[in-house]
C-alpha cells in the first residue's frame, strides 16, 4: 500500500468512527481494580477482540 492508500484508509476509518459505524469487538471487560486479570487475559492466546478496563 502506498501513502495515498494509507491516507484514504485512515480517512474512511475516521468517517466510520464519527458516524458510530466502527465496531470494535470486545473479548472481556474488567474493573480497573482487577488490572492484573485484565493484563493476563490480554496476553492469552485465542482471544478475539479487545480487553478493556472500566473505572
Amino acid at each position: 500500500m502506498g501513502e495515498a492508500d494509507n491516507r484514504k484508509m485512515i480517512a474512511d476509518l475516521l468517517k466510520q468512527a464519527v458516524r458510530g459505524d466502527l465496531k470494535v469487538p470486545i473479548d472481556a471487560s474488567f474493573a480497573l481494580s482487577d488490572a492484573a486479570s485484565a493484563h493476563q487475559r490480554a496476553e492469552e492466546r485465542g482471544r478475539i477482540g479487545r480487553v478493556i478496563m472500566l473505572p
